[in-house]
């Protein structure tokens, strides 16, 4: 069974992080609303005397060369715990797919990163060069390029996986008979289909949307150089499968009527 395709959200999750909090706001339709603020909680550690027992981390040198490590060695270890603190409530407030991008001081922002489960990074973004104080302007801004940019990478990835995995006969289709034929017998996870496929042939997408929703599939539009190659190898709509159909006997459909290629 190929890897299933995470649905994506128009709404984004947006988190500014440094050493001092972490606001999260949701990003949908051009403004921005409050969902959390977080503050670190500040443990005072400990210094080493300089006449004690080593402990883990301290190494013979200079005072300074000794005051410096342990500093730099609290400040990595406050950042994960506070990465670990706001990553399940960022995860929290994203259940609905949307896009997480995050912001602010740049090692707080990958700490906060790693700090989440594998399955939300392919749709984490983080943003460089956007502080904390950003403008809610230029942070819509900035988040809506980002998502935009990513999405369209993903998207041709997603048509060219689409492309190999129909030329194997595997766990692919391309044009809308084959498209057709495998969300009648619910084998679709995600149809991927161009604006013009739906403009030039309105009945077949109906058709199409309508089959693969009643199977729980999904249906999404690809723009770009995406649409472009989509366009050029399956006529504009192909369909990445749950299970393979080759070989399977296939009697048409209703949704198959009137279909064409």
């Amino acid at each position: 069974m190929p890897e299933q395709r995470a649905p994506r959200s128009a709404a984004s999750i947006v988190v500014l992080i440094d050493g001092n909090s972490a606001v999260i706001d949701r990003c949908s339709d051009g403004k921005l609303s409050r969902v959390d603020k977080i503050t670190p909680r500040r443990v005072r550690g400990e210094s080493d005397h300089m006449g004690d027992a080593p402990r883990e981390r301290f190494h013979s040198g200079t005072r300074g060369e000794t005051i410096r490590d342990t500093r730099n060695h609290a400040r990595e270890v406050g950042r994960r715990q506070f990465a670990a603190e706001v990553a399940p409530r960022a995860a929290d407030a994203a259940t609905l797919g949307e896009w997480i991008v995050i912001g602010g001081n740049a090692l707080h922002a990958h700490a906060l990163r790693d700090a989440f489960p594998p399955s939300l990074l392919p749709r984490t973004i983080v943003l460089s060069g956007v502080s904390r104080t950003a403008s809610a302007e230029e942070l819509i801004e900035r988040v809506g390029a980002a998502v935009a940019e990513r999405s369209a990478s993903i998207d041709l990835e997603d048509v060219k996986r689409l492309i190999e995995l129909a030329g194997a006969h595997t766990s692919g289709v391309l044009g809308a008979v084959a498209t057709l034929d495998a969300a009648e017998h619910g084998a679709v996870d995600v149809a991927l289909m161009t604006g013009a496929f739906a403009k030039r042939n309105a009945e077949q997408a109906r058709q199409l949307l309508a089959a693969t929703t009643a199977e729980r599939g999904r249906i999404e539009f690809v723009s770009g150089a995406a649409a472009e190659l989509l366009e050029k190898s399956g006529g504009g709509v192909g369909a990445l499968l749950r299970f393979s159909l080759h070989a399977m006997p296939r009697p048409a459909g209703a949704a198959l009527q009137g279909a064409t290629s």
